[in-house]
């Protein structure tokens, strides 16, 4: 299939894409669930010295400006380890971890290109591209 007729494929696909009924339960909005599996208010107080919650909590609840120190700190914990979980779920194709509810880069080509319930219809990415940066770019 020549790359001009894989676009239109993919094109007829977006258009005929019929949306779920809902997305969210009437009691779970968006904004109540977004990250509430990657570092919840629980693990920072768990893991993070007191001063620093107490200070990242004040930016969170009463929008304080966030410390550059604190958000240094509660960086360098992501990247060590110190937050959220690993293998609470699955890749959908290869049955991947996930860590802190990220799944692999490796497992995103073959997520798009396998079809099924869960596949992905969209993707946002800042600052990056993963075309470029991810193994097997060259199938996404």
């Amino acid at each position: 299939m020549s790359g001009s007729t894989a676009r239109l494929h993919a094109i007829d696909a977006v258009k005929g894409h019929q949306p779920p009924g809902e997305i969210f339960s009437t009691s779970d909005a968006p904004g109540a669930i977004f990250g509430s599996n990657v570092f919840t208010k629980a693990d920072m107080q768990k893991r993070l010295p007191k001063a620093v919650y107490q200070s990242l909590l004040a930016t969170i609840e009463r929008s304080r400006p966030l410390d550059p120190l604190v958000a240094d700190i509660v960086a360098s914990a992501a990247r060590i380890g110190m937050t959220g979980h690993f293998g609470k779920g699955r890749s959908r194709v290869r049955g991947l971890p996930e860590t802190a509810g990220e799944l692999p880069i490796a497992a995103l080509a073959e997520e798009i290109e396998t079809p099924g319930t869960g596949a992905p219809r969209a993707l946002l990415t800042i600052a990056g591209n993963p075309a470029l940066s991810a193994p097997n770019g060259g199938r996404l």
